[in-house]
């Protein structure tokens, strides 16, 4: 075998890496549309539900009202009318 054997072999090996990273960049991308897909039809639905509109609006609200205090020196968050599990957090009601 000459020196310009191997040097052919060695560029095919690196060509099919080459090959062989493209098509898990492919793959990769194909799947990360596909995540971007679902999520979209996700927010599509809940956007579309009052209700879920409504709860998320009163989530940020709220999260807005614990930042504003805690920004004006306040080390405890507004007390909300959402369930204390004694833990710290306050759960949301989903079932309406």
């Amino acid at each position: 075998m000459s020196a310009d054997d191997h040097e052919s072999t060695a560029g095919d090996g690196a060509g099919d890496a080459a090959a062989d990273a493209l098509a898990h960049l492919q793959a990769a991308a194909i799947e990360l549309i596909s995540a971007g897909r679902s999520f979209l039809e996700a927010a599509d639905r809940a956007v579309r539900d009052d209700d879920s509109v409504a709860r998320v609006v009163d989530t940020l609200s709220g999260l807005g009202r614990d930042v504003m205090g805690r920004a004006a020196g306040s080390d405890e968050p507004e007390q909300s009318d959402e369930p204390d599990y004694g833990d710290g957090y306050q759960g949301i009601d989903i079932d309406g």
